[in-house]
Formats: structure tokens, C-alpha cells, sequence
């Protein structure tokens, strides 16, 4: 019961500060109200990452109702590039994104 009344009053708490200070209060002060939610493929996949998966995450946060709730981001971390052109520039491994990564971004907007 103690472990309910600890849930209830965090939850008033963050319900009556919400209204205190939420857009159109006259305490707003811009900032966003949530931090910056959102997928990142790191922890769950390491290395084990390429454009179906990407697509297919970004595809579940909106058919979930996520994106609805502030998730906005889905970050690709890291293991995308095969390495650099001769002028230095990443390029993307065309085995884990054939349609490169434009392809990638555009779908993802």
C-alpha cells in the first residue's frame, strides 16, 4: 500500500507541476517539457545494424503511437560506414544499406 501512495503523490506531483508550468502558463519558459526521446540502435544491436532495421523501428514508434508521445529520434549509431573515399569522406557499407543512406534519411523524414 505504502509503494501505491508513493506512485499516487509522484504522479500528482508530476500532473499539478505540468499545469503549473506547461505551454500557455504563464511560467513557460520555452524549454522543451520532455527531454529528447527517441531509439538508438547501440545497446540492443552493436554492430548488428543496416536499413531494414532502421526502417522497421522508425516504422514501429509511429504504428505504436510512440512518436506520438515526443519519440522523434531514431539515432544510428555506429557500424553504418565502410570506411573513407580518397577525399576523406564516410562512406556507407552498401551490404547493410543498399539504397544508401540518403535513401535511409528520406524515408526516416
Amino acid at each position: 500500500m505504502a509503494h501505491f501512495s508513493l506512485w499516487l503523490l509522484a504522479a500528482s506531483a508530476v500532473l499539478l507541476s505540468s499545469r503549473a508550468f506547461g505551454a500557455g502558463s504563464k511560467s513557460y519558459n520555452g524549454l522543451a517539457l520532455t527531454p529528447q526521446m527517441g531509439w538508438d540502435n547501440w545497446n540492443a544491436f552493436g554492430c548488428d545494424v543496416n536499413e531494414d532495421l532502421l526502417l522497421s523501428t522508425a516504422e514501429k514508434i509511429v504504428d505504436y503511437g510512440l512518436r506520438d508521445l515526443g519519440y522523434y529520434y531514431v539515432i544510428l549509431d555506429d557500424c553504418w560506414s565502410a570506411g573513407r573515399s580518397s577525399n576523406g569522406t564516410l562512406q556507407p557499407n552498401s551490404t547493410k544499406f543498399p539504397n544508401g543512406m540518403r535513401h535511409v534519411a528520406d524515408q526516416l523524414h
